[in-house]
């Protein structure tokens, strides 16, 4: 079973590069970098920056726009990472159809391969559509399942056996529908973040000076029909989004902290103590954007807290659906 060990190691550095391109990816959104590179997938027309002054004058003649060393760094930074998660990702495909063992993993590999090559056709949609909403949220969205996807497949090759406990019904309701909540959480704070809604709300409580501010739905979710090149939403629909992302953690910090109890109950103490632990860092982190007018450094860890928490409520799944079937793997993982 030398191959699947091969696939595990190939697997591990997918899950890893998958969350450097999540932290890149908030990084580079929030250092304003998205289009610092105007053109893809090099830089001016450069497999690196431009660093001589001449190829400067040259790119910013050529491309007409003003060239910032730094911005184009962090973007180049964050495309090499990608790419060179999509290099692994081909690798990890190529291996699951080398080899007959890994016959089981070939549909996952082919999945995993398809999501990648639509992330790369987003992220160059991010920039010749100049960093639309819905295109860079979307790109938001697929590097998170990207990353789930990775950790859901080492989970099924990575063979452990926890005590196998009765799970009653209800559990199971109650981690499908906190994976869910988890998810619509990620996609509004996706929505906010790329309509540049952070800091709507002058305080943690008030919109506007009221606790439920005036609202438009379909200014919040609809398309702008403003001629700005971001396109973003108009203020009453940021404000909205906004105070819809905040209202709704509640929900998900009560849901996660219910599930969190259940499974301590249920003998399940380590899962327990981390979902609490995750939810308990990502809500402080949350005020703190508030409180602090979103640092940097705090909103990249908030979208890296939000990628970790969603992996763990979903491993939580993946061991709960498998132990009400009364096993974790089959024989064809045990013998390795």
């Amino acid at each position: 079973m030398r191959a699947l060990k091969i696939y595990r190691c190939v697997l591990a550095g997918v899950v890893f590069l998958a969350a450097a391109g999540i932290f890149l990816g908030s990084y580079v959104r929030l250092s304003n970098a998205g289009l610092g590179c105007p053109d893809w997938p090099g830089c001016y027309g450069h497999f690196w920056i431009p660093e001589t002054p001449v190829d400067i004058h040259l790119s910013e003649k050529s491309y007409g726009s003003a060239f910032f060393s730094g911005l184009a760094s962090k973007e180049m930074i964050h495309r090499y990472v990608v790419s060179t998660l999509g290099l692994v990702i081909v690798a990890l495909f190529s291996l699951s159809f080398c080899f007959s063992e890994l016959t089981k993993e070939r549909p996952w590999a082919v999945f995993l391969l398809l999501l990648v090559v639509a992330q790369g056709v987003f992220g160059m949609w991010t920039v010749t559509l100049k960093l639309r909403p819905i295109i860079v949220t979307t790109h938001l969205i697929g590097g998170m399942l990207t990353f789930c996807l990775a950790v859901w497949m080492l989970c099924r090759v990575c063979y452990f056996q926890p005590e196998l406990l009765p799970i009653p019904s209800n559990l199971r309701v109650i981690s499908v529908l906190s994976l869910i909540m988890v998810v619509i959480q990620i996609v509004l704070g996706g929505w906010v973040s790329t309509n540049y809604a952070g800091l709507s709300c002058e305080s943690l409580f008030k919109c506007g000076g009221k606790f439920v501010p005036d609202m438009s739905f379909s200014s919040a979710f609809g398309f702008s029909s403003r001629s700005s090149p971001l396109m973003t939403i108009y203020p009453m629909g940021q404000v909205t989004v906004l105070w819809l992302h905040r209202f709704w953690s509640i929900f998900v910090t009560a849901a996660i902290v219910f599930l969190s109890t259940k499974l301590y109950r249920q003998r399940y103490v380590i899962a327990s103590l981390v979902l609490t632990s995750l939810v308990f860092v990502q809500v402080i982190l949350g005020i703190s954007n508030i409180v602090f007018h979103l640092p940097k450094l705090v909103a990249v860890s908030h979208t890296i807290c939000a990628a970790v928490l969603l992996a763990s409520v979903l491993v939580v799944n993946y061991v709960i659906f498998y132990s009400c079937s009364g096993k974790l793997h089959d024989d064809y993982y045990q013998s390795t």
